[in-house]
């Protein structure tokens, strides 16, 4: 490839512009993505396995060997069936509205920074300080469990000698004893974490293939001591409906782990493609081994009977000594899932407080990364250690009331973001990939030429620009919605959706009012659910009547807004059904993140200093712009998922020869003719017999296109 000549920028001793620093501004300022967002400290190095294996691992934690007995004792009964189906369907569609922000932005912020650029700052902030905070508490709490399974292994001798012979407490709010055990093991797991993301999801991939073994074979050597009557002569849902729900808020919980995939998407290759499927695959694989699960569980005991500190090991115990090798099985199962949940919690922990960081909201220090791991050393640290005090001195019903819902509240903002962002134009970064996949098109179109097309980025402004300028635009069509047309592009979307969401809060807490009785039971609880119905079809048509961005070049969900809508419904639902004092401690973690960003992050913000966001027009304007020069325009320093080092601009000397051999290579992909026997075309020295270039890394293999350019 042809040295290119830099030519210094007249405005690079200039410095940027500083937004104003109200509190209007702060609430929808929002972050700009450009080439040097995906510039990143973090090793890339992770792959679709080592993601799978990490959200495995945080998904088949605590949820399949404690919570699954929870909910069936306390809220669903033999129900606890319906719970999961209902909360893994919320979840996969959940995981669609982020396989399309992950493969947009492959960033370590995950949710967080979705809603920062999507939203606005503060909404941004908020959302990711609970997931900190819940994070967190669950790393304790998963080390403080995993240690009282440790406990049981050895017939209570651990707390024993830690009581004879360390200390014992009589305070409220701690442990009845120190347990340096659970102390311990998160502070192994920091260990885990700091030394290198391909380590941490080796270890992770240990630990849940013991636990994955274990599951398959509790759940057929179950079917074996399982009882039908214990489904047949009890009340399938004693609880009613309202139990069945609650319990799917619970059971969708369980899922919320997915999150340890987003946020390492800045540490994958192909993120565009990796973090889709890892997150599908995920949500599809656990889901029938929950579901399995709980109908075993329900089936070897009764549903009352269920002990919820230990629901599988003591399930087969009461089966008689006969079964005692699978409470031993279950109990190894359960220690090795929760230490690779241990791992999962922390990495996505880590990662989430770097990108705080990195971007202003939280002290500088936490994003600092090691040189040698290439991992935010400083996070993992500082929170583990934070974790394992709190594992040391609480015990688990104390550490489960500081437990917050920042992860179901983030699904609850997520699929609006989604549907937002669908009405915005394109982001910067994904200008190159449209222009790239356009013409590829064009060479396609025009293989059997005898010359090749000649295409300049003059012609995809011509053809793209309007498309761009149109998006968040009223229709043409819709004439009977005359009376917004004039109103500025995005805001109708962005009202309308937080107008559903109201109407299906109203919704939600009419159905939990009415505590699920056949609502003609109840003659003005049928006639508001129908006006909220009414006005969430009249909504859903006011979003659909505008234009689209449909030039997404990575994963792009289908059936906007009717998908992320559902999806909405279902997680406001379950949402509504949690218990107020959930909500009370929700409430108390808003109120302390929003003293440390005002206190902070609202005066330390990189948001301060970023350029003020450009116009459309400006994003694609050749061959100089605010974001993108010509070098930059083709040979851009591209987001991770995309790295392309073949997308070149080539000088006259050179560019018909590598013209000559692309069309080749497309014309290799035509089947032949029998009877044409004619030679093919030497390809260039430098190139293999695909096309491509040869001795580069494997993320880098594309087919080589071309882009012509009048000012060479």
């Amino acid at each position: 490839m042809p040295p290119f000549r830099q030519e210094p920028d007249p405005r690079a001793n200039t410095p940027p512009p500083r937004a104003r620093s109200s509190l209007w501004e702060a609430v929808f300022r929002r972050k700009l993505i450009g080439p040097a967002t995906f510039r990143s400290p973090l090793r890339r190095c992770l792959e679709s396995r080592d993601l799978m294996a990490l959200g495995l691992a945080a998904v088949l934690g605590t949820g399949i060997y404690i919570t699954v007995g929870l909910v069936a004792r306390q809220h669903a009964g033999p129900a606890v069936l319906v719970s999961f189906v209902v909360g893994g369907l919320a979840a996969f569609l959940t995981s669609l509205c982020q396989a399309e922000f992950g493969a947009r932005l492959p960033l370590a912020g995950a949710t967080y920074t979705y809603i920062y650029v999507t939203v606005g700052e503060l909404w941004g902030f908020l959302i990711g300080w609970n997931t900190v905070m819940e994070l967190t508490v669950a790393l304790a709490f998963v080390g403080r469990t995993w240690s009282s399974h440790l406990d049981a292994l050895c017939g209570h001798a651990v707390s024993t000698y830690l009581k004879t012979h360390v200390a014992t407490w009589d305070l409220t709010p701690l442990a009845d004893f120190p347990d340096f055990c659970a102390f311990g093991s998160v502070l192994l797991t920091v260990l885990f974490v700091i030394i290198g993301a391909k380590i941490s999801t080796w270890i992770s991939a240990i630990f849940i293939s013991i636990n994955f073994v274990v599951i398959v074979c509790v759940i057929v050597s179950g079917a074996f001591a399982s009882h039908l009557g214990n489904w047949t002569e009890a009340e399938f849902a004693p609880y009613g409906w309202e139990g069945v729900i609650t319990g799917a808020s619970i059971a969708f919980s369980c899922f919320t782990g997915l999150n340890v995939i987003l946020t390492s998407g800045e540490e994958t290759h192909e993120a565009n493609t990796s973090l889709p499927g890892s997150l599908i695959m995920t949500v599809v694989t656990s889901l029938p081994l929950y579901i399995g699960v709980a109908v075993i569980l329900t089936m070897l005991v009764p549903w009352d009977s269920i002990d919820v500190t230990s629901p599988l090991p003591s399930a087969f115990l009461s089966h008689g000594r006969n079964w005692r090798w699978a409470w031993y099985l279950t109990t190894v199962g359960c220690l090795s899932a929760m230490m690779a949940a241990q791992v999962a919690i922390l990495v996505a922990l880590s990662r989430t407080v770097y990108s705080l960081a990195t971007d202003g909201l939280l002290f500088s220090f936490c994003g600092k990364v090691s040189r040698t791991t290439q991992v935010p050393v400083v996070a993992a640290l500082l929170f583990g250690g934070v974790a394992a005090f709190l594992s040391l001195a609480l015990d688990v019903g104390s550490l489960v009331q500081f437990a917050s819902m920042g992860s179901l509240l983030s699904y609850v903002v997520l699929p609006m973001c989604s549907i937002i962002s669908r009405y915005q134009p394109p982001l910067p970064h994904e200008i190159p990939h449209i222009q790239y996949q356009w013409v590829q098109q064009q060479m396609h179109e025009h293989a059997y030429d005898t010359e090749p097309p000649r295409v300049s980025s003059e012609d995809f402004v011509a053809e793209f620009g309007p498309r761009f300028r149109r998006v968040g635009e009223l229709r043409s069509t819709s004439r009977y919605l005359e009376c917004i047309k004039n109103l500025p592009a995005g805001h109708v979307v962005t009202t309308c959706i937080l107008s559903l969401t109201i109407v299906l809060v109203g919704c939600s807490v009419l159905v939990k009012h009415a505590q699920w009785e056949p609502v003609t039971s109840h003659w003005w609880v049928f006639f508001l659910l129908t006006l909220l119905l009414a006005a969430m079809a009249t909504i859903l048509a006011v979003i659909f009547a505008h234009h689209q961005n449909e030039d997404i070049p990575t994963f792009r969900l289908r059936l906007i807004p009717f998908v992320p809508a559902l999806t909405l419904c279902l997680n406001v639902l379950l949402v509504v059904h949690l218990d107020g004092k959930t909500w009370a401690r929700c409430a108390i973690w808003i109120g302390i993140g929003l003293l440390l960003y005002f206190g902070y992050g609202f005066r330390h913000s990189k948001a301060l200093t970023q350029p003020h966001a450009p116009l459309p027009e400006e994003w694609i304007r050749p061959p100089r712009g605010r974001l993108f020069h010509r070098e930059d325009f083709v040979l851009v320093e591209q987001p991770p998922s995309r790295i392309r080092d073949d997308v070149v601009l080539f000088d006259r000397t050179v560019r018909d020869d590598v013209t000559a051999m692309v069309r080749d290579d497309m014309l290799r992909s035509i089947p032949e003719d029998d009877d044409d026997e004619e030679e093919r075309p030497l390809l260039p020295e430098g190139w293999n017999r695909r096309g491509k270039k040869k001795n580069r890394g494997e993320h880098l293999e594309r087919d080589p296109v071309v882009f012509y350019d009048s000012n060479i």
